[in-house]
């Protein structure tokens, strides 16, 4: 197979799979763009391969392409999801963060509150919670994911 008919026919489907990784429509084409450059460093092992075998590569590529990302710290939410500080949007100024910390399942209200109030880094969290720092960067994924459902619902009333 060509290398653009390699893009043509699985660049929308690896977008849609690491889209719904990350839910970062912007890392998500950061992720398949560097895909595509593996795949160009690779172009004459894709062609000796079957249509699937070529797929099976470049879903295992992106998915690692993702996970080098996630681990090197370079994957960040879009600053429009979840602000940095909570004292810098006045967006979201009517609402009650120390309630909506509360709400939030688990650890991740801890978690959050340590990261966006107390300004520690998922480092320093992950060593007075004695958890590593994946672990806590994935709590606040998930806290920020709990939260955005939130305040959606917050804001259609």
């Amino acid at each position: 197979m060509e290398l653009e008919t390699i893009f043509q026919k699985f660049n929308n489907d690896l977008l849609a799979y690491i889209y719904r990784m990350c839910d970062s429509r912007q890392f998500s084409e950061d992720i398949v763009q560097e895909t595509f450059v593996r795949a160009t460093v690779n172009q004459k092992l894709l062609g000796t391969l079957h249509e699937n075998q070529v797929k099976s590569w470049l879903y295992k590529t992106a998915r690692n392409v993702y996970i080098d990302a996630v681990r090197s710290g370079t994957f960040r939410e879009s600053p429009d999801d979840i602000p940095e500080s909570m004292e810098e949007s006045e967006d979201y100024s009517n609402i009650e963060w120390t309630q909506l910390l509360e709400e939030l399942p688990g650890r991740q209200g801890v978690i959050m509150y340590m990261r966006y109030v107390e300004g520690y880094t998922a480092e320093d969290i992950g060593k007075i919670l004695e958890m590593p720092s994946g672990t806590v960067r994935y709590e606040i994924s998930m806290a920020r994911k709990t939260l955005r459902f939130t305040m959606k619902n917050y804001w259609k009333r």
